[in-house]
């Protein structure tokens, strides 16, 4: 008696499906590579490189004692090593450098959580922010709900301007423990506390379904922000505004504005403040490619935040009293680099599509920028820059405020 046709064509697929999942199987608990071949229009197409395609010179650091006036914190979320590397191998050749390993400190941070070596972006970005740890999904309070100051406020009970800039979701994670403290993330309540926060500029983009939600809107209004809806709009905008833009749009050429573009909005807003500034720009990309284990989407991200980092040193060369600080949240992906010759492309492996225990990359220019070196825990962050902005967070800072 003869199958359905139907019913045929099922076991065909199930047995081959079955067949690519033991050859997995095989290759994995024997040590072999398998060779992902890469999508048409891959950067990892092309050969290896092995010559240096850009300039590998160390930048020359300020003098040590200069006074610390502004900090620029870039963050890749889920940005580890092995991204940079990646990112690093497919543009500017393997023996090159990224912009940000060219600057004269580096070292790497541990990202464990309060309880669990598994960390998540808001209890990451709360280390960074606050110098203490918590559990992952609290926002800048402890497991014991006690309300942790954050380095932007700091910030702006001295008088200095405060930005919060990301090609995410702005209400997500990663710019909200700088100003947002709640155990609940409802929208709402991270909305309201941003819009209340005082920050000179917050630019990020609306989830599905929330642009036309008075509501989400309203907070920024009554907060005293201007709500702008496109770049030209944040760049005319007086005061405090808001960048609040269409899902998926930052970054999408057919919708601008580009991240680059943001942050540079956000430096023409906050450099004459003249107490300083704080400006913390996020990449969501890099977390989001290793979520989906989307190699090409990773490398695009950390070349993104590479073009970042060199307008923020321009900056900080200018003006020299300006901290640059890169580095991550957690790492995401457990990326592996596995191979790859100047015939070959660069073959690789995800060991996850979650987050991973790995320390990240810490990369600083500016004065202070020699505190970041060796390998630190991702708390070290906030005391060291409240110490050189004299914010006095935290007890034996040791650095007074500019001009003293």
């Amino acid at each position: 008696m003869r199958r359905p046709r139907s019913r045929t064509l099922l076991i065909l697929l199930l047995g081959a499906l079955a067949g690519i999942a033991a050859t997995w199987l095989v290759a994995l608990l024997s040590g072999r590579t398998i060779v992902i071949q890469p999508r048409r229009g891959s950067p990892s197409v092309a050969a290896l490189d092995f010559a240096a395609a850009a300039a590998t010179d160390r930048l020359v650091n300020p003098p040590a004692d200069r006074p610390v006036k502004n900090v620029i914190l870039l963050i890749g979320d889920g940005m580890g090593t092995s991204h940079v590397l990646a990112a690093r191998a497919l543009s500017a050749g393997v023996a090159g450098r990224l912009f940000m390993e060219r600057l004269p400190v580096s070292g790497t941070l541990t990202t464990y959580a309060d309880d669990s070596i598994y960390t998540d972006s808001a209890a990451g970005a709360t280390a960074l922010a606050t110098g203490h740890k918590t559990a992952p999904f609290l926002l800048s309070v402890t497991p014991a709900r006690r309300r942790l100051t954050t380095v932007a406020e700091a910030a702006m009970k001295r008088g200095m301007a405060v930005g919060l800039v990301t090609d995410s979701y702005l209400l997500d994670a990663t710019p909200a423990a700088f100003v947002a403290h709640t155990r609940r993330r409802l929208r709402e309540v991270v909305a309201a506390q941003m819009a209340s926060s005082g920050a000179t500029i917050l630019a990020g983009e609306l989830l599905p379904g929330d642009e036309d939600l008075e509501k989400l809107l309203a907070p920024f209004r009554d907060g005293g922000y201007a709500v702008a809806r496109s770049l030209d709009e944040l760049r005319s905008a007086t005061g405090s505004v808001a960048g609040l833009f269409p899902p998926t749009a930052i970054g999408d050429p057919a919708q601008p504005p580009e991240l680059g573009e943001l942050a540079a909005a956000a430096l023409d807003k906050l450099s004459p403040s003249p107490a300083g500034f704080f400006l913390m720009v996020e990449t969501e990309e890099t977390d989001t490619g290793s979520h989906f284990n989307d190699f090409e989407r990773v490398v695009r991200g950390v070349l993104t935040l590479d073009a970042i980092v060199e307008r923020a040193v321009d900056f900080a060369r200018r003006d020299g009293q300006t901290l640059v600080l890169v580095t991550a949240d957690h790492e995401t992906g457990g990326l592996m680099l596995l191979g790859g010759t100047p015939e070959e492309p660069l073959r690789y492996r995800w060991g996850t599509t979650n987050h991973t225990a790995s320390p990240v990359p810490i990369f600083a220019y500016g004065p202070g920028a020699e505190r970041f070196t060796g390998a630190n825990d991702n708390t070290a962050v906030a005391p060291i820059v409240s110490a050189l902005l004299g914010l006095g967070l935290f007890p034996g800072e040791d650095a007074p405020p500019p001009g003293d």
